[in-house]
């Protein structure tokens, strides 16, 4: 079977900790005010894929325990295929949220066994393994950036349609501390064809190659969970993009995606606010797929 979308990468299941008065201390327990499970990672862009009216899977090897067995269900139930060979453990991370934003502690599982993924007329995969995608794969490869190193030599991501990733991640992967500088010497230094930089409460910006850079302001959205939000971005601006919209239309869409994603508590409830994109989008004047 041929995909819209394949996500090339780990799906959590997230524990989310809500109304908690601040992150506890050293031998303290905080009691929180509630408590959300849902898939995490990967599945929440593939989930947002398939709200958007992609088909979807993640590809990554699938946890045979419990959390993978509860997880593989949640996917299932959003008609997102989790495609992988079996491993003993699903990866799990605990989310306490906290003032707009959050903590997380994850335990992470092994990787090397994860098989090539199927063919999607998009694969959206991780910076590192982004370059041999662009290489091998059909479709168009989006690679994302997920990580807390410090700057130096920028990624070779000849071939690849984006590079999407946030403020943080754009400074520490340049070592410049203007978001706008290190949009600049991601575009020029990478090879990828253009570069997407989300900036939280400020919206986002972004350019190709000898193109001028575009920005597309926030929307207004009561800020509960951001979890998940980036996640959300990416599927939006991918589904805008193959559709054939323009980057500045993709990337206001994109950024009405993550605004939708913020305003619900948990990463699974914001890709499923992807489902109102359009009717929004249309309240708002924007361009959508086929209009």
């Amino acid at each position: 079977m041929t995909y819209d979308v394949v996500v090339a990468g780990p799906p959590f299941l997230d524990l989310g900790f809500l109304g908690l008065p601040r992150l506890p201390r050293l031998g303290e327990e905080l009691h929180a005010t509630g408590l959300v499970a849902g898939p995490g990672g990967a599945a929440i862009t593939a989930i947002a894929a398939a709200r958007l009216g992609l088909r979807s899977a993640v590809a990554w090897p699938v946890g045979d325990d419990a959390a993978g067995r509860w997880l593989a269900e949640a996917l299932a139930a959003e008609e997102v295929a989790w495609v992988g060979p079996r491993v003993e453990e699903t990866p799990v991370t605990a989310i306490m949220a906290l003032d707009g934003d959050r903590a997380m502690v994850t335990r992470v599982t092994p990787t090397d066994t994860a098989d090539p993924p199927p063919d999607g007329r998009a694969l959206v995969t991780a910076l590192d393994r982004a370059r041999a995608a662009a290489a091998a794969a059909p479709g168009r490869v989006y690679a994302m950036a997920d990580f807390a190193g410090a700057g130096g030599a920028l990624p070779d991501l000849t071939g690849v349609r984006a590079l999407v990733l946030n403020a943080g991640e754009a400074r520490r992967l340049t070592g410049k501390a203007d978001v706008e500088a290190a949009l600049g010497a991601l575009v020029a230094g990478t090879g990828a064809a253009a570069v997407v930089v989300t900036r939280g409460a400020l919206g986002a910006i972004a350019a190709e190659r000898d193109g001028a850079v575009l920005t597309a302001p926030s929307v207004p959205a009561q800020l509960v969970d951001a979890t998940g939000a980036g996640d959300v971005f990416a599927a939006a601006y991918v589904w805008a993009d193959l559709a054939g919209l323009a980057l500045a239309d993709a990337l206001a869409l994109a950024v009405l995606a993550g605004a939708l994603a913020v305003s619900v508590p948990s990463g699974a409830a914001g890709a499923r606010a992807c489902a109102g994109l359009a009717a929004r989008a249309q309240r708002l004047g924007l361009a959508l797929p086929g209009a």
